[in-house]
């Protein structure tokens, strides 16, 4: 088991908090390139039947995958520090996700980083949340790679959207939306409009939604803190 490193913002932790979201897409880098009938990716060469099949031991793309089934996902979300004790290697933060508390306990060489994170006011970035701070522990079940808009309706509500109470149109009807053809294209329209936030103006041409790029599909579980003896890897 290998633990590692993953962000989110702070509208992906709250579904996560709330057991929405299940999955999550990351962009394939590099791009695969279409070489006839053929995608290169590093040298080797894929037909799409490989490319979209789940990522196990022994698959081609096994050691190119940023994550293989049974990792450990730590989830860096926003925060600050609140509060650092006297004692060095203790202290409080705050998640904005929901504003709960959590006291956290560090290494001595950890002291410095925390007291610059508290004397900087406002939240810290995601990516500035260090391993003691984390409290969202996911273990990947599955992993492939897929174009982007190959999405479904249903993957989309894994991804995090709100459950359609009573219509997600606001309709009002009674029947299910499962085949509601306002609600699949709703879901459409939030996913894409969610991916697009989070890729730089920069990269849209190449990584948005109208890019169609390839992407890991990411499922996980939520799991318990796993003790430090059962890992291998820690990343910082």
């Amino acid at each position: 088991m290998r633990l590692k490193p993953i962000l989110f913002d702070t509208e992906m932790v709250r579904a996560l908090l709330e057991g929405r979201k299940t999955v999550t897409r990351r962009v394939v880098k590099p791009q695969p390139v279409l070489d006839g009938h053929l995608w290169k990716l590093g040298g080797a060469a894929w037909r799409d039947s490989v490319l979209s099949v789940p990522v196990m031991l022994g698959h081609s793309l096994y050691d190119r995958a940023p994550y293989q089934p049974d990792d450990v996902l730590w989830v860096r979300e926003t925060f600050r520090v609140d509060y650092l004790s006297n004692i060095v290697g203790s202290g409080r933060v705050r998640y904005k996700a929901d504003g709960s508390y959590a006291d956290i306990h560090f290494s001595a060489d950890r002291y410095d980083m925390m007291r610059r994170a508290q004397r900087k006011p406002g939240w810290r970035p995601n990516e500035n949340m260090p391993r003691e701070v984390a409290r969202i522990f996911l273990r990947v079940t599955d992993i492939r790679a897929e174009r982007l808009r190959e999405i479904t309706k249903i993957e989309a509500q894994q991804e995090g959207q709100q459950e359609c109470t009573g219509g997600i149109m606001a309709c009002g009807g009674s029947d299910s939306c499962l085949d509601c053809e306002a609600s699949y294209q709703n879901a459409l329209r939030w996913f894409s409009s969610v991916w697009d936030s989070t890729i730089k103006s920069a990269d849209r041409a190449t990584c948005g939604w109208e890019a169609n790029p390839w992407v890991w599909v990411i499922a996980f579980e939520r799991v318990e803190k796993p003790a430090k003896n059962n890992l291998d890897g820690e990343n910082p």
